[in-house]
């Protein structure tokens, strides 16, 4: 082979190696009464099924789909790596699927942006071991149903741990009594939260389980903890380092509550009219909040955790 050739043949596989990189972009618009798919501008399908767009707009990965139109979501959506579902319309779609609207599973990349979603998905956003996924700008309305169980629910399965979840401007609203939570991560390290609002749920506005170095900006909740003990912000199952610039929550069950964690370090609470607890650290140690306030509340708790300091203002 001559030397041309050759590099003919080396542009080439340069070429095609990063349009791969690149990955491709669907399009999901609509048409009368069907859904019409294109990737790069070729269209793809055309379907009345919204789910079925979804899914063909996602593809096997290395994509991102700008989804223009709303729909009834009745069919799980799973995306795979390298993806990022971009929401671009300002209205609902209406999820009641038996298993989470959107999932994915060791799928690392995995980002989400501008979701409006409503109804009664068993979750409505579930990743599972993927790697440094991104959710942003996303609600999740669940019309007091008694589904789903988790509005989004980001965890690690197996010994293996994942490690950076990035979420800011989420809103989960409206869940039945019970152990129904609205973000929560389970053995998830590095997590970079922010812009964090729950509003009438059963179980906590944002629930950090076994997590391990993460930061919190700032995590809002009223009327949390709906016919339970749940909190508004709760660390639990053994966390250890978190920063959290500032938790306010009111009307709920407890307003903070630091369980069986260490190393929990919240600059500012503010908690009023909480039911069953202000502010509860227990079972840990080193757990700190350094200012704030709590109104028309039980008073502040530590129980069993050395190290560990709660300093606000208390008014009954």
């Amino acid at each position: 082979m001559n030397t041309n050739r050759i590099l003919q043949t080396g542009a080439l596989c340069s070429l095609i190696l990063a349009q791969a990189a690149h990955g491709a972009t669907a399009e999901v618009t609509k048409s009368g009464s069907n859904y019409i798919v294109k990737v790069d501008g070729t269209q793809t399908l055309s379907t009345t099924d919204y789910a079925t767009a979804l899914q063909n707009a996602a593809g096997t990965g290395n994509r991102v789909m700008n989804v223009r139109v709303h729909g009834d979501w009745k069919s799980q959506v799973r995306m795979r790596t390298t993806s990022s579902f971009n929401y671009l319309t300002s209205t609902y779609s209406y999820g009641r699927t038996s298993t989470p609207a959107i999932y994915a599973y060791k799928s690392g990349g995995i980002q989400i942006n501008g979701l409006i979603l409503l109804g009664y998905p068993t979750f409505g956003i579930r990743l599972s071991s993927c790697s440094s996924p991104r959710i942003t700008n996303t609600t999740v309305d669940c019309r007091n149903t008694s589904q789903p169980a988790v509005a989004i629910r980001i965890d690690s399965e197996g010994s293996t741990r994942t490690t950076g979840c990035y979420a800011r401007n989420v809103k989960v609203a409206n869940m039945v009594s019970g152990d129904k939570q609205g973000f929560e991560t389970y053995s998830i390290d590095g997590y970079d939260l922010s812009g964090m609002e729950g509003n009438s749920l059963g179980g906590c506005g944002v629930l950090i389980n076994d997590g391990r170095n993460g930061t919190i900006g700032t995590a809002r909740s009223n009327d949390c903890g709906k016919g339970t003990t749940y909190a508004g912000l709760r660390f639990a199952n053994n966390c250890d380092g978190a920063t959290v610039s500032d938790c306010t929550s009111s009307y709920s069950a407890r307003g903070l509550f630091i369980l069986n964690s260490t190393r929990v370090t919240v600059n500012k609470a503010t908690i009023s009219n909480c039911r069953t607890d202000s502010i509860w650290i227990q079972n840990g140690s080193n757990d700190r909040v350094l200012s704030g306030s709590v109104t028309s509340s039980p008073r502040p708790v530590i129980t069993s955790s050395s190290g560990s300091s709660i300093n606000v203002s208390y008014t009954p």
